[in-house]
């Protein structure tokens, strides 16, 4: 298996290098925009080649030591919406036809993969949040580095707590993880590629379906996965809601979530930084929880929360007032 993983990496950074320096694609770059921060044509290559890497590897490694073929069925079904949301970021397509879209993946993910039956009322709760966190996450992919790091962080730190404490080893994990880490080098050290919204979309269900597989094992409670995706739905809450009070579109791409807001008055640097602290902060508290069973600590996280809701609200209303100066 250590072989096996020495030749993933080495495929994985090939398939990056040809694709980003020996054969590039105009039709799949992205043109500077109002939502980005570049200025010059960069690929959006990056999801497609994180699914390229993942997708191949599982299938040579089931063929050495077969793997449960959940993992298998979860590639097959979300191939769709990967494809179309691909599509999507050639030529822009309909909001409708990108719901829709959502909306049968999803609800097939959870039938199928997470063996939610429809007469659930778990299944309805888990389609409605699927659906706000893919496009949440979406809307978060506006800086190098943010979103890759926030999975790596999330999956890094809470697989090495839970294999010292309860011995828990998924090789899914690396094999999810390493394509990512190239990306990131790839993404934000050389800005040569994007993730593209199929790569938003890709990790978004990635991270929930690894959160997933620990909540199955009760490692964690659907409540501290909610807590430990706060910062995202945080930042894309408040900007929804003040979107609707203002009457905006809010299907219009733009450049006023929290994120974008302290990168474009600090840097790129700083906006990874904070959301670094801010997860193993959280991550901090979790493991002081699931180590000494004292649920005070859940207050020390409220507390958290509730600073950086008010922290998200004061810069998004102080960055309305700059920009009407």
């Amino acid at each position: 298996m250590i072989n096996l993983i020495f030749f993933y990496v080495f495929f994985i950074i090939i398939l990056f290098y040809i694709f980003l320096y020996k054969f590039e694609i105009p039709l799949l770059f992205k043109k500077p925009d109002g939502r980005g921060f570049h200025s010059v044509p960069i690929s959006q290559l990056g999801g497609v080649l994180i699914y390229i890497s993942i997708f191949s590897f599982l299938i040579i490694v089931n063929f050495f030591d077969k793997l449960d073929f959940i993992y298998l069925k979860f590639f097959f079904i979300i191939t769709p919406l990967l494809i179309i949301t691909f599509l999507d970021d050639i030529k822009s397509l309909s909001i409708l036809i990108r719901l829709i879209s959502q909306f049968i993946i999803i609800s097939l993910l959870i039938y199928f993969v997470f063996e939610i039956n429809i007469d659930n009322i778990w299944f309805y709760f888990y389609l409605l949040f699927l659906l706000i966190f893919l496009n949440f996450y979406n809307f978060m992919d506006g800086v190098n580095g943010y979103v890759s790091s926030n999975i790596i962080t999330i999956i890094v730190s809470y697989s090495l707590f839970f294999y010292i404490k309860d011995s828990y080893y998924n090789i899914f994990d690396i094999i999810i993880l390493l394509p990512i880490i190239v990306f990131f080098i790839f993404n934000f050290c050389f800005k040569k590629v994007f993730l593209g919204d199929t790569g938003s979309i890709l990790l978004s269900l990635l991270l929930f379906f690894y959160l997933y597989e620990i909540l199955k094992l009760n490692y964690l409670s659907f409540y501290e996965v909610i807590i430990i995706l706060n910062l995202y739905l945080i930042d894309g809450f408040t900007n929804l809601i003040y979107r609707f009070i203002n009457k905006e579109n809010i299907f219009i791409a733009h450049r006023k979530h929290f994120y974008q807001i302290i990168s474009e008055k600090l840097n790129h640097v700083f906006t990874n930084f904070f959301q670094l602290s801010y997860n193993l902060i959280i991550f901090l508290f979790i493991c002081l929880i699931k180590l000494t069973g004292n649920h005070l600590f859940y207050y020390f996280i409220i507390f958290q929360i509730i600073i950086t809701t008010l922290l998200v609200i004061y810069f998004r209303v102080i960055y309305e007032k700059y920009q009407n100066i």
